[in-house]
């Protein structure tokens, strides 16, 4: 089967489906190659695809060389009420790991999240985000993630130090080991 995407529908299908499946910005360049498609071509695709998102509550947000499928400002107000309201409460096992992962690294990516963690973590990733525990934060070209005040608050700590046992745990090369070899 040939998987080029040279049909512009399909292309943009494959943008769209992308970004959805991501749940985060993409590096436009890194889908474009992805997808072995032409940048004059690519950039039609994104644009006919954000034309065919209008209506239906979702736009795809562009800048810095990224792209991302988010949430319109119309359906914004509707999404965030609902979200809230399914978060509410005790965290559960994947947000404990998650957030210690990020609490105990200080910052950390997606990807290091999930390689820790062993599994996908974009929904704990993003729940823990709406409990305003965790908030986006580039760091050397990298998008991650570090702990927010009320993180510090929830946990009864002044600063990240005050974590039982982090110096052992944050001077533990076997993480950064891990991390390196995956």
């Amino acid at each position: 089967m040939d998987h080029k995407l040279k049909a512009r529908g399909k292309l943009k299908q494959a943008i769209i489906a992308v970004l959805f499946s991501s749940g985060i910005e993409v590096s436009r360049r890194k889908l474009r190659k992805i997808l072995e498609a032409e940048k004059k071509g690519f950039n039609m695709a994104v644009k006919q695809a954000g034309n065919d998102l209008r209506g239906l509550g979702l736009t795809i947000i562009s800048g810095q060389g990224k792209l991302q499928l988010v949430t319109s400002a119309e359906s914004a107000f509707f999404v965030e009420k609902f979200l809230k309201s399914q978060v509410k409460g005790k965290l559960g096992r994947a947000s404990m790991e998650a957030l210690a992962v990020v609490a105990y690294r200080g910052w950390a990516t997606k990807e290091e999240i999930e390689l820790i963690r062993g599994v996908n973590s974009t929904q704990t990733v993003r729940s823990l985000m709406i409990k305003g525990l965790i908030e986006k934060k580039d760091k050397n070209g990298l998008s991650g993630f570090r702990p927010t005040l009320s993180f510090f608050r929830l946990a009864g700590v002044k600063k990240l130090e005050d974590l039982p046992k982090y110096e052992k745990m944050r001077n533990d090369g076997r993480i950064e080991s891990f991390l390196r070899n995956s």
